[in-house]
C-alpha cells in the first residue's frame, strides 16, 4: 500500500497492488478507520473499469485521482453521498 494524501480528519487515500502487481494498482480510502477499495464503490455500469490511483482527499471527503475509463486513462473524482 502506498499512501498519498491525509486530511484533517485523519482520512487517508493511495493506492494497493494486490498479490504485488503495480502494473495493475487499486484505488483506496482508509475512511473513519476502515479500508475501502474505491472500485467497490463505483456503480458497475459507470464506465470505470478501474480506480488505479486516489490521489488526494479534502476535507469534505472528495478524493481525486486516476483510473481506467472505458479502457483509458482519465482523471477522477469522486464525492461522498450524504
Amino acid at each position: 500500500m502506498r499512501p498519498y494524501a491525509l486530511n484533517d480528519s485523519g482520512d487517508a487515500v493511495g493506492s494497493s497492488a494486490p498479490g504485488g502487481d503495480y502494473r495493475n494498482p487499486r484505488a483506496f480510502a482508509y475512511l473513519n478507520g476502515v479500508l475501502h477499495d474505491l472500485n467497490d464503490l463505483v456503480p458497475s455500469d459507470s464506465g470505470w473499469t478501474r480506480l488505479g490511483i486516489a490521489l488526494d482527499i479534502n476535507n469534505h471527503g472528495q478524493i481525486v485521482g486516476v483510473g481506467l475509463k472505458d479502457g483509458r486513462p482519465q482523471p477522477f473524482l469522486l464525492t461522498p453521498a450524504e
